[in-house]
């Protein structure tokens, strides 16, 4: 194969029609409960599996290859649409929002500079919009989406360091020592986010909670 055939649309057309037929069946198979939350496997037995070919689809094009790989992948992976999978920092996506994923990754604009994100941005801009208000916030409000919880508690550290100091840290480094309240219960990534910032292990102080986690 070719550079060009890697971009042909009919190609891409047939390859996706035959991954999202199997993505029905495994996400019908996993409701059924034919395949269990996750199959306890070997960490050097499933090494050894995945570092010989998947098989030879020579003669069946490029579709063949490509369905074989994501069977493999949906076999041994966790399956968080079983009904009986209880979530683990994860929840089961609704199966409509992996069209959409595949189309954003389709496009692949970044937004670091409006010209490539340009309706991404507007989106994230309608997003924050709708969340803040959602939270009783007023149009004063606004933010960021990140790609995960502990980004964002780092970028809202990030941004109350900078708030507290009085003067562009970011620029100019930290002057004097500072230092974070959190709930005993927090999350550790909170601790990984003051050392980051270079708060050390004190960075962050526990506060205690009651019997009802307040």
């Amino acid at each position: 194969m070719n550079l060009a055939d890697a971009y042909e649309p009919h190609a891409f057309e047939a390859t996706g029609r035959a991954v999202v037929g199997a993505l029905g069946e495994y996400l019908q198979a996993v409701q059924e409960r034919a395949l269990p939350v996750l199959a306890p496997v070997d960490p050097a037995h499933l090494l050894q599996r995945w570092d010989a070919p998947l098989g030879d689809a020579a003669g069946e094009g490029i579709e063949a290859t490509f369905v074989e790989l994501v069977r493999e992948v949906l076999a041994h992976s966790t399956h968080a649409h079983h009904p009986r999978y209880v979530g683990h920092q994860v929840a089961a996506t609704i199966p409509a929002t992996i069209l959409l994923e595949a189309t954003s990754a389709l496009l692949n604009n970044g937004m670091a500079v409006f010209e490539m994100g340009q309706l991404q941005t507007i989106m994230e801009l309608r997003v924050i919009e709708f969340l803040t208000r959602a939270l009783g916030f007023d149009e004063r409000a606004g933010g960021i989406l990140t790609n995960g919880g502990s980004l964002g508690n780092l970028t809202a550290l990030l941004a109350a360091r900078q708030r507290t100091a009085g003067y562009d840290v970011w620029s100019e480094g930290q002057r004097s020592p500072m230092a974070v309240l959190v709930s005993e219960q927090a999350h550790y990534c909170i601790a990984r986010a003051v050392q980051m910032m270079g708060w050390g292990a004190g960075g962050a102080v526990p506060v205690p909670v009651d019997d009802e986690f307040r």
